[in-house]
């Protein structure tokens, strides 16, 4: 059975939860469309997103403004519905989506739920990002969501050296390069060998020639004082 999180209206997250409670939930209203959940993947998205879940209905209260009958553009029987009063904020209406870490669009949100995510490090600077118009982008790019220092760098252009550019780095030797180096080494290693060989060898000559000169010398200073 798959668990569920979900965050009440004081940010705080509760759970894990069942299917089953989660459906009670929404029906009683604790869960609402734009309530903020996740499962137990770590996938974070709305619960009106979530297939199965049903939520109260909202009926017209007595306080609604009454349906005049009138005419609409000469029209007779038309009926006009006035403007509901604005009891939803600007930044309440949802206007975002952004891709997950999965590559899924996710939203849309608004921006009271986009500045809940950034806080929460779901939406990052470099999170991908589209409007309700088609507008695409990074939420770095969204002003005062993040502090200025984690802002997105402007992608570098291939073939420019950058940061992270291949442009930057010394060019890779292949196997052949590196066999002939590895021969090379070798050779000038056994010829230091060789050479050392020599020098020690010729050592050893010298070292018996000078033996024998002093012997022949004791020889004749020994007879020289008889």
């Amino acid at each position: 059975m798959a668990n569920w999180y979900y965050y009440n209206k004081n940010g705080e997250k509760v759970g894990p939860i069942s299917t089953t409670t989660l459906k009670s939930l929404a029906l009683q209203g604790v869960i609402t469309r734009e309530t903020n959940i996740e499962n137990n993947n770590g996938r974070s998205l709305i619960a009106g997103k979530v297939t199965g879940l049903e939520f109260p209905k909202t009926t017209q209260t007595d306080a609604s403004p009454p349906v005049k009958k009138t005419e609409i553009y000469g029209m007779a029987g038309q009926t006009s519905v006035p403007n509901p009063p604005a009891t939803t904020r600007v930044q309440d209406a949802p206007t975002y989506f952004y891709m997950d870490v999965n590559g899924q669009k996710q939203g849309p949100i608004n921006k009271r739920q986009l500045d809940e995510l950034a806080a929460r490090g779901i939406i990052k600077p470099n999170t991908q990002m589209e409007t309700k118009s088609g507008q695409k982008g990074f939420a770095g790019q969204i002003s005062g969501l993040f502090p200025p220092s984690a802002s997105p760098s402007p992608p570098v252009p291939q073939g420019q050296p950058g940061p992270n550019n291949s442009a930057n780095l010394p060019p890779q030797k292949s196997i052949q390069d590196i066999k002939k180096e590895v021969q090379t080494l070798t050779a000038n290693t056994k010829k230091t060998i060789e050479e050392l060989a020599v020098i020690r060898t010729g050592i050893a000559i010298m070292a018996s020639i000078a033996g024998g000169i002093l012997f022949f010398i004791f020889i004749f200073i020994a007879g020289a004082f008889k």
